[in-house]
């Protein structure tokens, strides 16, 4: 936890950077407008982004394929696996 504590604080891993991957993420899915929005309630710290988009993210997919996404987004945009 300490760990994942660290590497989320460092410049690559917060706000904009954050919101970037993200967007990039799942803008082949929603659009690259659509995307944008999607992220603008987002705070610049990215602590809500997750209860920010799956909710919308459900409503475009569907329940299942939205926490398909939100898993991959957690992989790769937010811990970089």
């Amino acid at each position: 936890m300490q760990k994942l504590k660290a590497d989320l604080s460092k410049p690559e891993r917060s706000g904009e950077a954050l919101k970037h991957r993200v967007r990039e993420q799942i803008r082949a899915f929603v659009g690259v407008e659509a995307a944008a929005k999607l992220l603008d309630p987002v705070s610049p710290s990215g602590d809500n982004l997750l209860s920010s988009i799956e909710p919308i993210l459900a409503d475009f997919l569907g329940d299942r394929a939205a926490s398909e996404l939100v898993s991959r987004i957690i992989d790769n945009a937010v811990l970089g696996i």
